[in-house]
């Protein structure tokens, strides 16, 4: 589940990047066709980048940071129900997340099939080679693939001849599929607002290409405007399609009378390109390490004999395709935590708490190798932390492309407790630990 998130954020962050580079050098140009192209391949790419994986291996770093798991709160009596809370949050970000998705895509499937029946109940006629569906419910022309649905009886035979001209240029560029594409990828980007401008600025442009291919093809510019400005407004039949008519019609005119765009904004459209592109790459890059294995800064009381450091360099991600995973999953994580760490009475009684880092790396057998305590508190509780990750069952490996792989996880473990508990757990100590147990300063 955490690769599901990692990919939709960095999904959703290309597709951001890439739509601003589109809003700020871009969309005032009147290159149609190629901020067509830009935007399809944009939005296609920011689908696919994340599902890349480019090697970059770092030697001898002396931080590392790895990927994070979640905190783990220890109190004197109980491990404490911040991560079940953690758990449950995620649960229901989970939830609302295919939630939204189960609901676009019904909402796809359900237009798509109403566009069907409209086409089995009114059937079709052949005006000039092209299939024209009356649906009979006042809404404004649109074209879907090779058909032109209009939704009343147009008696003026050359407003007829425009709006099949306009259609027909939608119908012969294709613009059925870049709107069906984006609409996919909005299923699954829902949540990013930045997916809805890119279906509201690829509307616009088939809007002008399909705009520009009727100037054309001979009709009169002022003849087409003034039949624009008089054609009845009313709703489309739903979001996907491309209609005849078009809220941005204000911006519709303005382009018709832009004069092309000159040489230089072409060359700056083309250097764009790259340079996205190049954007883009770097969230498809895993940053691993090469680190000596067997390191062991920490000695606890309960396994204290020496070991071997062996200096064998060994290449370790820090994120992959498919990361590592308890056996049993995270429930069963926390169980094995709950079941075995507890706070350390020196910690207790000196009122020492704060929150310990581990890092460790799962090996491709699935073994815990490497355990490092990054950042301690001290009392016993690095130990404690030490002593409980070192002695944790074989974990599922990590794979990438399908290969298991070593790599490094890092986990912080809070110990952590209320003020009326530290107050019993030192009346009822007091006098069995007095010698061993400093007085407090009142």
């Amino acid at each position: 589940m955490s690769n599901m998130i990692i990919y939709l954020l960095q999904s959703g962050t290309i597709l951001a990047l890439l739509y601003c580079v589109y809003w700020l050098f871009m969309r005032k140009d009147t290159f149609f066709n190629l901020q067509r192209f830009y935007l399809m391949l944009s939005a296609v790419l920011s689908f696919l980048i994340p599902l890349l994986n480019i090697r970059l291996s770092v030697s001898n770093m002396q931080t590392v940071y790895s990927y994070l798991l979640e905190t783990i709160v220890v109190s004197p009596d109980k491990l404490a129900v911040t991560i079940n809370e953690n758990i449950n949050l995620f649960q229901i970000l989970a939830k609302v997340y295919f939630t939204g998705t189960a609901f676009f895509l019904l909402k796809f499937l359900f237009i798509l099939g109403r566009t069907g029946l409209l086409v089995h109940k009114n059937g079709h006629t052949v005006h000039k080679g092209v299939k024209i569906t009356c649906t009979h419910k006042g809404t404004t022309p649109f074209s879907f693939f090779n058909r032109i649905f209009i939704g009343y009886i147009i008696t003026d035979q050359k407003k007829l001849e425009i709006i099949v001209l306009h259609e027909k240029v939608h119908i012969r560029q294709k613009h059925s599929v870049d709107l069906l594409i984006l609409e996919l990828i909005s299923i699954f980007q829902w949540y990013n607002p930045f997916i809805w401008f890119y279906k509201s600025s690829l509307k616009s442009l088939h809007e002008f290409l399909a705009d520009k291919g009727v100037l054309q093809e001979g009709i009169n510019k002022v003849e087409y405007q003034s039949m624009l400005v008089n054609q009845t407004f009313e709703m489309q039949i739903n979001y996907l399609f491309n209609s005849f008519n078009h809220s941005l019609i204000k911006r519709r005119f303005f382009m018709m009378s832009k004069s092309k765009t000159n040489r230089i904004a072409l060359l700056k459209m083309i250097l764009v390109f790259p340079m996205a592109i190049a954007l883009t790459v770097l969230f498809s890059i895993t940053v691993s390490k090469r680190i000596t294995a067997q390191e062991n800064p920490v000695k606890s009381n309960s396994d204290v004999s020496k070991q071997e450091i062996q200096t064998q360099e060994k290449e370790v991600f820090t994120v992959v395709e498919k990361m590592p995973r308890f056996p049993g999953g995270d429930e069963a994580r926390i169980k094995y935590m709950v079941e075995n760490i507890h706070y350390p009475e020196a910690a207790r009684k000196n009122g020492i708490k704060g929150t310990v880092y581990i890092s460790f790396i799962v090996e491709k057998d699935g073994k815990i190798s490497t355990v490092k305590v990054i950042r301690g508190i001290g009392g016993g509780c690095d130990e404690e932390a030490f002593r409980v990750i070192q002695n944790m069952p074989d974990w599922e490996p990590g794979k990438q492309k399908g290969e298991p792989v070593r790599t490094i996880l890092n986990i912080p473990i809070k110990f952590d407790f209320k003020e009326d508990v530290k107050k019993t757990e030192k009346n009822s100590g007091t006098e069995e630990n007095q010698s061993s147990a400093p007085s407090e300063k009142k």
